[in-house]
Parts: structure tokens; C-alpha cells; sequence
């Protein structure tokens, strides 16, 4: 047998328009990170390491043309111009 049913009151949801005084605030403002930083690791560094570590594991038979490398160092860079040029708050 179910409980009888007791519905909540549900706030008004709108994607046009936003009302700063009912922001709510934040629960613990010290654990917050810049959303920067998330971008430039899983963007820009994790593909790198991945990739790092696959040849290490399994080593390629033929080595890596220098496309390669381009693509290594222009990621790397890539990765370090995200770090660099981040919003300022």
C-alpha cells in the first residue's frame, strides 16, 4: 500500500529571465575551482598523457613520424595558451 500522495511546491523555472537577488548561494565557496583549469586538463593535458602513456605500455613497431610530435607539441601548446590566457575573476 502507498502513502497518500503529497506533492511539493515547485518554483518557477525560466531560461529568459534571471532574478540576481534569488541566486542561491554558494554552500562551501572554498572548495569552488575556476572552470579554466578542469578545461585545460581534460582538453589539453589528458589526451596528452593518454597517448604518452599507451606507447609506454604498448611501444609502436615503427617509430612516430614527425607529424606526430607536431601534433604532441601543438597540444601542449594548445594546453598551455588555455592556462595563460584565462578569464581573470
Amino acid at each position: 500500500m502507498l502513502p497518500p500522495e503529497a506533492p511539493l511546491a515547485m518554483p518557477a523555472q525560466s531560461l529568459t529571465q534571471f532574478a540576481r537577488t534569488e541566486r542561491r548561494a554558494w554552500a562551501a565557496p572554498q572548495l569552488a575551482h575556476a572552470p579554466w583549469l578542469a578545461r585545460s586538463i581534460v582538453f589539453g593535458g589528458a589526451p596528452i598523457i593518454n597517448v604518452l602513456f599507451a606507447m609506454t605500455v604498448s611501444p609502436p613497431k615503427t617509430a612516430p613520424s614527425m607529424l606526430w610530435y607536431l601534433g604532441i607539441v601543438l597540444a601542449s601548446v594548445g594546453a598551455g595558451m588555455v592556462l595563460y590566457f584565462r578569464p581573470h575573476s
